[in-house]
């Protein structure tokens, strides 16, 4: 009788020490679990932060491409109205010249008639 309560009694303590050897097994399990889960949620934290600041980065990008657009688009405008500013100068100056001409042609023509006048004149003086 003695014999087989020493042999329960390091069958527990055997069955003990097995437990306890699963239970620390089980608790490194789950302490690599969290840490790994940790890792992962600061991870997820970092791509987190990495995307609103390239968003931020694509946002400022393209305000200050619209703004370049926008100043583009006014330049153009605004030498459109040069240019048909200097167009209607240029017309303005033809058709001033186009009446100087013409003036200067009256005149000639003028001038012309009355030499002739004076030279049919002369005669009957």
């Amino acid at each position: 009788a003695v014999v087989s309560t020493q042999s329960g009694h390091y069958g527990r303590e055997r069955q003990r020490e097995e437990f306890m050897k699963l239970r620390e097994e089980e608790m490194r399990k789950q302490r690599l679990f969290e840490e790994e889960n940790e890792r992962l949620r600061l991870e997820k934290e970092r791509l987190q932060q990495e995307r609103l600041a390239q968003e931020e980065r694509v946002r400022l990008e393209l305000e200050e491409a619209e703004r370049a657009r926008v100043a583009l688009e006014q330049e153009r405008s605004k030498l459109e109205r040069e240019r048909e500013m200097v167009k209607k100068k240029e017309e303005e100056m033809r058709r001033l010249a186009e009446v100087e001409r013409k003036k200067k042609e009256q005149l000639r023509v003028k001038k012309e008639k009355s030499t002739d006048c004076d030279s049919a004149l002369i005669p009957l003086l």
